[in-house]
Order: structure tokens, then C-alpha cells, then sequence
């Protein structure tokens, strides 16, 4: 460390000397708080080096932790707090150098010390479990943690009642994800395996498990740590158990539920002729309607199938974004799930699911019996899309089948029968208009006769009193009028109906604006649709030119002009009518006669646009603003256009922010090529707003509505000057895809740059983020509600694969060659190669995906290497995934795999033999014994009483005999006391609960024995040495 400046009137040496030899509290925690001063003032001004420290620099550090450790032994049990918060920082200034230097000077057995206690010590605990955090935040440290701290985290997460389990829990999941040799060693694979079912009501963590598991499954180096056919096997035997709760019940379905959203959880329950899937159909088949319904619902899950009306867990998301539309789109996205769920419908079917189901609709409980007639129907529409020799099997029902034909089982053959009623009924629903849709198109051809009729009932409805008025049969009403210009007409000039109505939408004393307790839509839409009837003739226009209506309405309108005055409270359009009344809405009824040539007209007469351009000025008035913005038409050119875009220009930033927003979703939802040119020309220019919120909610837009027809083009007509950030990298991509953004791009050195970077850095970067979603996705079975709404990222390879320019540039690079050599190498020995090799696989992919980009792959014959390592890796998450365009698709056929072709334009392609791509045989489960080559070294220093001692501690790692060992120990406490304030055997102890289990209440227990010890600083680094 270097140099750093006096605290407190004090030199570090001087802090140093009162850490380690002043009794008093305060001194020493007035010289703790001044050295932790030192260490973040260094710490921020870059004077600790982690990684190359000079000598000086690692002695005084050496000499900070010995003054530290002094601070551990302390009696106080604040001052072990400080003391621990204060190495904490040191860690995170140090680095690895602080860590291995903690192991050596045995912090960690104080730590241990620390973690025992109970929960008398909680800001000492606190303050211990955040030190070992940050040892996990420092690059390597994970290699020097010791195996004493790893057993007590052990110890508090298989402890129930403790505070810390959960804490203690994640912190042994992360050390297994670096470091499993270890964790293995000390018992905590047990303790993570087991945790599945018991900690997955906690989303979070229950996430992070399950999340552990699936991470050392997948890898032939890391799952040899775990017993075949026994891990998850132990949460499906819950199910089976009669005293299972629902709740237990829940959270093991759910857990097996996130294992099958992985290819490594697929492929390891197939293990043994796909016994666990079986033993999951076989669960449908027990007594236990509870286990039946769970189950049921988790196949609901798994499979992507909605139910009762509600999303189904898997949200379709594309996995290329060419694949699909973007947030907020009009049609549903495709994700990598969707060949989970063709893999593991298959997988369901051959282990005998339809038989199952066919079962249980004979089930006396009808919503059991209703669920499993519900899943066989979407599982017959699922089927329609898979090859013929899956598809006979499901259409038929062959059981179901059999039981509806067999008359000499009434009630087996009644429940068949419901059953087939019910799969006809998805397939009717699918070609039945709505009631409510065939009543408004027929509406406007009843006969004359009955239109009298109506109108005479209309009449007598339409009185004085509009509180008592009919608003269903109004609705009705107008809708006959709507589809009959004509009839509207004659009711204008025989009757007062409609000039009523009117009058009851009028801003001054009318009832609309004043009404009280109603339905607030349905008054909405019959302005609304009083407005089209009225403007569909002439009556009513004429009707609407000389009411009173737009009279007061403008009039209203002129209030706004700061020239008239003040506005009154209680005008129309003041903030408070605005927000706590209906004022708003007239902006709709004025919107809908824009509609037209005559509403226009009429908006021009009553000067309603010069007021629209008014409003704009108001800046105080952002209520006023949003409400009109909200209800203009922007599908036409005209000075709907004009408004919104002075006001993405006006000076202030809140609203520019709000029409830029609006703009932007404009733009999603836009089908029309004008609409969808003029949204661009505004966005393109508030990416040169001078608020960066702006311009970040632009580019944003920007590039999400590239997706759609047309955009690229029309923002590369701008000719815009993009500045290259995390927010026009999308952007950029996606000009790719044309030839004029890819000269654009390369005119400006983008493409260059671009591509050497990806070389480097961005296909490494990229296997990091897909492995990311794809474990966000597998959350999603858990708590949908948590996940945000994450696509794939586009990838530059396969952006730059989709024009002929981009292939010839990338064929230049010779880089296409560097992935096909390192797929062809399939070195899977180290996790950095793994990762450099499924870079190479996603590149690859990506190239492959385009009809340009296909060619690469059909020349360098890299398929056939590439359809092996999805067949057979020892590397589970290779598996699988292949065919993710159709151009890569028909290459698969002639390696023996199957297309779906009912599922274009996207189609799938798996083996047409599954069982070559998810069998797999069982491993050798590989014991790690924890070595003990040093122990006898220090136990040949002891004499028999420390020896007795020594061997009765490690006694009570046996729970049969350890009630003899303690009572021996107590009875040792009280005659040889002072054998318990030895710093050597307590040593001694701590080196042999390092190498043996110990249970939380037991490791208590034994730092009670020596709560007395004394801390020779001496002694302590002798027997440290020795052990």
C-alpha cells in the first residue's frame, strides 16, 4: 500500500500500535474509524494496486491485517464488527493479494468463530457473511477460500432457524460455480441439492439454486460432483409421497418445471429410457388428486398452453430478431422455448402422456378431469405441426377412443364422450364469429316497421331527465344509424332525438360534463359514435354547424388565450375540470370529427386548429397538451402533423420527452407508408436534442420500429449523423440488412471497426448475454412477474451475412474459416475454450440464418460437424438447437433430421431418432474425502488431556454417540479449565472441524468450550505454521 496521509492526529504506525495494544473501546474504535478513512481515501485515489504490489506496499498491508486480527480477539463484540467491515474494504482495495494474506494470518478461522455465534452476535455475523461476499468479488479469490469457512457456511444453510441460511445458501452456490472441487469436499452439494424444495417459496434464491444445479449438470468436469439419477429424482419422489403438502407439492413441480426449460435439465431426466419422465406421467395415474393437478398444471406450463384465459408461462420471444416483431407488437414472438416445447411434447408422448390423460377423465373430480380434457384438446392443435408418424398417434386417442365405443361401460363411456365434446368445441370456437359482432353488422337491416318501432321507443326514452336514459339501448341505437346514412336523416328531420343527445354533450350546463356515478366508457363511445352518425349526413352536419355545441366548445377554446383574461376556475378546460372531470374527452369528439372533409370544415369554421396551436404555447398546461395529443388522428397529413411536431421541438424538456414517447409509438403501430416516413423524420431529429433523455428515447424508438417495413430505409433517407453508442449499435446492425446501410456504414468506418471488435471482444461478450436471457427465461416458470421482457440480441455476423456486399466483406476477413476451424477442433477441456466454442457455434448460426449467409456454410460442410456436437456433446447445453431459418433447416434433412413443415414461415428441425439427441449415459459419481495429511503432524504435540479433548470433539460429528462425547467434554471443562484457554489446541480443533462436518448447534457448542481461549499472538502464528 502506498503512503497515505495522517488520520486523526495519528501516523498509520501510530493507528497500527492502538488497534493491537489499547485496551480501552474508544480509543481503539476512534483509531478503527480513522484507519478505514485511510484505507477508502487510498482506495479512491487508485494507490492500492491488486495486482502488482511492491514489497512496501504488501508489508504494511501485512501489518494492517495482524493489527485487525488483534481486534478479533477482542471481547467486544462492536469491535469485531468494525474489525471485520474494515478488512472488507481492505479486500476490495487489495484484491487476491489481501485475501491469501487473511488465509495465511487465520481470519478465516475468526471468521469461522464469528459465523458460529448466535444470534446475540447478529452485527458481528452481518459483518463476517459481507466479508466473505467480498472475498467472491475479488478475481481468484475463490481458489485460496479454505475449507473451515466453506463447512461453516455449510453448517448455517442446512440449519433451518438460522438468520443467515439464505445468505449462507447463495454464498456456497457461488463458490460451486468457481470452485465445486471444494464445496464438494465439504458437504455443500448435499446441501444445495437438497435446498431445491425447501427454499423455492424465496423466488430469488430458489432461482439461484436451481440455477447452480443445472450449471454443474451441464459439464462432464463439474457434474461427477453429483449422483446420477438420485439429485432431481429425490424432488420427483415427492410427488409421489401421500404427505406431501400442496404447497410442497407446488414447489417441487415448479422446480422440476425450470429444469425442463433447460436442454441440460432435458437431457439428464432422459437418462435411462426417459425414466423420470415416465416416472412424472406415473403420477397422473395416482389417487391423489392434488398430485394430478399440480402435475397438470406444470405440463400446462412446459408446454407453452394458456389456461382459463390467463398468459401461458412462455412468452414467445424471437430468437433471431428478423424472426418477429418487436415489443408491443401485433403478433406473437418466437423464442428458443418453442423447440423446448416440440422436444418435449415428443418426449411426453412416447412415455405414454395421452394414455394418462385418457385415465383421468374418468376422475370423479371434475376439475381434475376438466384440466386433463383441456391439455389432450391444445395437445391435438399442438400436433398438427408435428411430422406424421407423431401426429396419427395424437388424432387417433386410440384409448379414448376405445372407451367412448365400448357401450358396456356406461360411465367410462359418458366421461370419453364429454371429453370428445369438448376437443370438438376448440375447433368450433376457432370458426364462430361472436354474437356481439354479427348483432352490429346486421344491426342497421331490421325493416321499416320495426324502425318506426324503435324510433318511437327512442322517443319516449330521450326525455328532459337524462339521468333516466337507456344507455345500452342508445348504443344500439346510434349502431343502426351508423350502418344506415338514410335512416339517420329522417330521424334528424322528423325527431328531436339526436339534437337532444346533442345537447347533453354540451361543455355549459349540459349533463355530461356534471354527471355523476356512470359508466364513463359507454358515455364515450356514444359521443363518439353520435359524432359519425352525425357527420354520415347532411342533417347532421348541418345539424352540428349551427348547434350550440361547437359554439360553446369554442368559446371554451378561447378562454385559453391569455389576451381574454385569467382563466375562470370553473372554464372547461382548467387544470382541475381537465384532471378530476371529463373535459378531456371533448378533445375526442373534436378528433373524431377530423375524420372528414365536413368535420374539417366544421373544426375550421369555429377556428378549433388556431386554438389546437394556441394550447402548444402553454407550457404550464402539460395536462392540456397530453390530453390533446392523445385524441388527434396523425394518419393524414394536416395540421394534426404540424402540432405534435412543434411540440417535440418546444423548449421544454418534459414535454419534448412525452411527444417523443408518443411519436415513437406511433411509429410501432404504424401500417401506413406515410405515417411511417414522417414518424422517422421527427424521431431522427430529436436524436440532436440537447437533453439526453431525448435523444436516448429516440434512438430507442428507432430502433425497435427498424423491425418494420420500411424504417431503415427511411431513416437512411435522412442521412443521419449518428454518434455510435449502446443506443445506435441496433441501429447500425440493422442497416446491415440493406446495401445502402451497409455503404453508409462502411463510408464511415463502421463496418471496420465493428468487425475486428466482434473478433475480439464481442463474440465472447455475446455467449454471456444469450446465457443471461436464457436463464431469465427458465426463471420465468417461477415469478413471471419478475422477469423483465429481454430479447435477443442481434448479432453482427449474422446482420452482416444478409447482403452480397456484407458476405463478400466478411469472406475477405477469412474469419467465417477461424469459427469453422475451432468447431471442427471441438475443445471442450476448459471453460474458456467452451466459451470460445460456442462463440464460434453462435457465429456460425447467425451467418447460416440469412438466404446470403447460408452460403458460407454449404461450401465449408461445417453442418455435419456442427449436427455431431448437437448430438452427442458432453456439454449438455450444446445440445439441441439447430434450424432456426429455413435456409439452415433444409440442410439438416440430409443428416437425418426432420422438418416440421407445418410450422413455416418458421419452420423446426429435430433428429428424426430423438433419442440421439437427449440420451445420455449415467456417469461414475466422484467422492471428494477431505485430505488429513497434516493432522498428525500437530495432534503428536499434544498431550493425552488435549488428545481426550481433541478425540471427543470429533465425536460429536457422529450424532449416535455425541451426547457420551459432550457430557465427556463438560466434565473436561470443569476439572482441566485451563486446557480451554490454550490458543494451540484450540487450533487444533478449528484444523479438525475443517476436515469434518459439524452441525450448527454442534459448532456452538464447541466455541462455547473455548470462549476463555487467549489469543498469543506468538503461539498463534506457530501453530497457524504447523497446521
Amino acid at each position: 500500500m502506498a503512503s497515505v496521509q495522517q488520520g486523526a492526529g495519528l501516523s498509520m504506525d501510530q493507528l497500527l500500535v492502538s488497534l493491537r495494544s489499547n485496551p480501552q473501546p474508544q480509543i481503539r474504535l476512534a483509531a478503527m474509524n480513522s484507519l478505514l478513512r485511510e484505507v477508502r481515501a487510498a482506495a479512491s485515489l487508485a494507490k492500492f494496486d491488486p495486482h502488482g504490489q511492491g514489497q512496501s506496499q504488501q508489508t504494511q498491508t501485512t501489518e494492517i491485517l495482524r493489527s485487525l486480527r488483534a481486534c478479533l480477539t477482542d471481547a467486544g463484540k462492536e469491535i469485531r464488527a468494525n474489525a471485520f467491515r474494515i478488512l472488507r474494504h481492505v479486500a476490495s482495495a487489495e484484491g487476491v493479494y489481501a485475501v491469501r494474506r487473511s488465509m495465511t494470518l487465520g481470519i478465516d478461522i475468526f471468521i469461522v468463530r464469528a459465523l458460529s455465534r448466535d444470534n446475540r452476535f447478529d452485527l458481528e455475523r452481518e459483518q463476517a457473511i459481507k466479508l466473505v461476499r467480498a472475498f467472491l468479488e475479488i478475481e481468484g479469490a475463490v481458489k485460496l477460500l479454505s475449507t473451515g469457512l466453506v463447512r461453516v457456511l455449510v453448517a448455517l444453510a442446512e440449519n433451518p432457524e438460522d438468520k443467515l441460511r439464505i445468505v449462507a445458501l447463495e454464498t456456497i452456490c457461488e463458490i460451486a460455480i468457481w470452485n465445486v472441487e471444494l464445496v464438494a469436499e465439504c458437504g455443500g452439494i448435499r446441501v444445495i441439492v437438497g435446498s431445491l424444495c425447501e427454499v423455492f417459496g424465496r423466488t430469488a434464491v430458489g432461482n439461484v439454486v436451481v440455477s447452480t444445479v443445472v450449471y454443474l449438470m451441464d459439464s462432464e468436469s463439474t457434474r461427477k460432483y453429483l449422483r446420477p439419477e438420485v439429485e432431481l429424482e429425490a424432488v420427483i419422489s415427492c410427488l409421489t409421497d401421500p404427505s406431501t403438502s400442496p404447497d410442497r407439492m407446488k414447489s417441487c413441480t415448479q422446480i422440476i418445471s425450470m429444469f425442463l426449460r433447460t436442454w441440460t435439465g432435458i437431457v439428464y431426466l432422459s437418462m435411462n429410457g426417459k425414466r423420470s419422465f415416465r416416472a412424472m406421467i406415473d403420477c397422473l395415474q395416482l389417487p391423489n388428486d392434488v398430485c394430478r393437478a399440480s402435475v397438470l398444471e406444470m405440463l400446462f406450463g412446459v408446454l407453452g398452453i394458456n389456461v382459463g384465459g390467463s398468459p401461458p408461462i412462455d412468452v414467445r420471444i424471437s430468437s433471431f430478431e428478423n424472426d418477429g416483431l418487436l415489443v408491443g407488437e401485433r403478433e406473437p414472438r418466437r423464442n428458443k422455448l418453442y423447440h423446448y416445447q416440440y422436444v418435449l411434447l415428443i418426449v411426453f408422448m412416447d412415455v405414454g402422456l395421452l394414455e394418462a390423460l385418457s385415465q383421468i377423465v374418468q376422475s370423479e373430480n371434475k376439475e381434475v378431469a376438466a384440466l386433463a380434457t383441456v391439455l389432450a384438446s391444445e395437445i391435438q392443435k399442438l400436433s398438427s405441426t408435428l411430422p406424421s408418424r407423431y401426429a396419427s398417434n395424437v388424432q387417433s386417442l386410440s384409448s379414448l377412443f376405445g372407451m367412448a365405443s365400448n357401450f358396456s361401460n356406461e360411465a367410462n363411456r359418458h366421461f370419453a364422450t364429454e371429453a370428445f365434446t369438448h376437443i370438438d368445441s376448440f375447433y368450433e370456437k376457432e370458426t364462430t364469429i361472436p354474437f356481439s359482432d354479427v348483432k352490429e353488422v346486421i344491426g342497421g337491416q331490421i325493416e321499416d316497421a320495426q324502425f318506426k318501432l324503435t324510433v318511437a321507443e327512442a322517443e319516449k326514452i330521450f326525455t328532459k331527465d337524462s339521468s333516466k336514459w337507456n344507455w345500452d339501448f342508445i348504443h344500439e341505437f346510434l349502431q343502426i344509424l351508423l350502418n344506415n346514412s338514410r335512416r339517420a336523416d329522417d330521424v334528424l328531420k322528423n325527431t328531436k332525438i339526436l339534437k337532444r343527445l346533442l345537447s347533453f354533450y354540451k361543455p355549459i350546463g349540459s349533463g355530461f360534463v356534471n354527471a355523476e356515478n356512470v359508466n364513463l366508457d359507454v358515455m364515450t363511445t356514444t359521443g363518439l359514435n353520435l359524432m359519425k352518425v352525425l357527420l354520415s349526413c347532411n342533417e347532421g352536419v348541418k345539424l352540428l354547424t349551427e348547434s350550440k355545441f361547437m359554439i360553446e366548445v369554442a368559446d371554451e377554446f378561447s378562454k385559453l388565450d391569455q389576451i381574454n383574461g385569467p382563466l375562470p376556475p370553473d372554464a372547461l378546460f382548467s387544470q382541475n375540470r381537465v384532471e378530476n372531470n371529463f373535459s378531456g374527452l371533448y378533445f375526442n369528439f373534436l378528433a373524431e370529427l377530423s375524420h372528414s372533409p365536413s368535420g374539417v370544415s366544421i373544426l375550421n369554421r369555429f377556428k378549433i386548429f388556431n386554438m389546437c396551436y394556441l394550447i402548444t404555447e402553454l407550457h404550464n398546461r402539460e395536462d392540456l397538451i397530453k390530453a390533446m395529443i392523445s385524441a388527434m388522428d396523425f394518419s393524414k397529413e394536416g395540421h394534426e402533423r404540424v402540432i405534435l411536431g412543434k411540440l417535440t421541438t418546444c423548449s421544454e424538456k418534459e414535454i419534448r420527452n412525452f411527444s417523443t414517447n408518443f411519436v415513437g409509438n406511433l411509429l410501432l403501430l404504424s401500417n401506413d407508408e406515410s405515417m411511417t416516413r414522417w414518424c422517422v423524420e421527427v424521431l431522427v431529429t430529436q436524436i440532436y436534442d440537447p437533453n439526453k433523455d431525448v435523444r436516448i428515447k429516440a434512438k430507442t424508438f428507432l430502433e425497435a420500429a427498424c423491425e418494420l417495413p420500411g424504417v431503415v430505409e427511411a431513416i437512411l433517407d435522412q442521412n443521419p449523423v449518428f454518434y455510435l453508442d449502446a443506443h445506435t449499435s441496433g441501429i447500425f446492425m440493422r442497416f446491415l440488412r440493406f446495401p445502402k446501410g451497409f455503404e453508409f456504414l462502411e463510408s464511415n468506418f463502421y463496418v471496420e471497426n465493428e468487425l475486428e471488435q466482434w473478433f475480439q471482444f464481442g463474440i465472447f461478450n455475446y455467449v454471456t448475454r444469450i446465457e443471461l436471457i436464457l436463464d431469465e427465461l427458465c426463471s420465468r416458470a417461477v415469478d413471471a412477474s419478475t422477469v423483465s421482457t429481454s430479447i435477443f440480441p442481434l448479432h453482427f455476423y449474422g446482420e452482416l451475412a444478409k447482403t452480397e456486399q456484407g458476405v463478400a466483406y466478411l469472406a475477405e476477413s477469412s474469419h467465417f474459416d477461424v469459427f469453422s476451424s475451432i468447431i471442427r477442433e471441438n475443445d471442450q477441456s476448459s471453460t474458456d475454450k467452451l466459451i470460445c466454442l460456442k462463440a464460434c457455434l453462435w457465429a456460425v448460426a447467425h451467418i447460416g440464418s440469412s438466404s446470403t449467409g447460408i452460403t458460407f456454410l454449404r461450401k465449408s460442410k461445417i453442418i455435419a460437424e456442427i449436427v455431431r456436437i448437437a448430438s452427442s456433446s458432453k456439454v449438455l447445453s450444446l445440445r439441441g438447437l439447430l434450424g432456426l431459418s429455413t435456409e439452415g433447416i433444409e440442410l439438416l434433412q440430409s443428416h437425418g433430421w426432420d422438418i416440421f413443415p407445418s410450422t413455416k414461415p418458421f419452420p423446426i428441425a429435430l433428429p428424426y431418432d430423438m433419442a440421439n439427441l437427449i440420451d445420455m449415459d449415467p456417469w461414475d459419481f466422484q467422492v471428494v474425502w477431505p485430505s488429513v495429511k497434516n493432522n498428525g503432524l500437530s495432534f503428536g504435540r499434544l498431550d493425552q488431556i488435549e488428545q481426550d479433548i481433541v478425540k471427543n470433539i470429533g465425536t460429536l460429528s457422529n450424532h449416535i454417540v455425541a451426547k457420551q462425547a459432550s457430557k465427556q467434554l463438560a466434565k473436561l471443562r470443569q476439572d482441566q479449565a485451563q486446557y480451554f484457554t490454550k490458543v494451540s489446541l484450540y487450533v487444533c480443533v478449528m484444523k479438525m472441524m475443517a476436515q469434518m462436518h459439524f452441525r450448527l448447534t454442534v459448532r456452538r457448542f464447541i466455541h462455547d468450550l473455548f470462549d476463555k481461549v487467549v489469543f498469543d499472538e506468538v503461539v498463534f502464528d506457530e501453530w497457524l505454521a504447523v497446521q
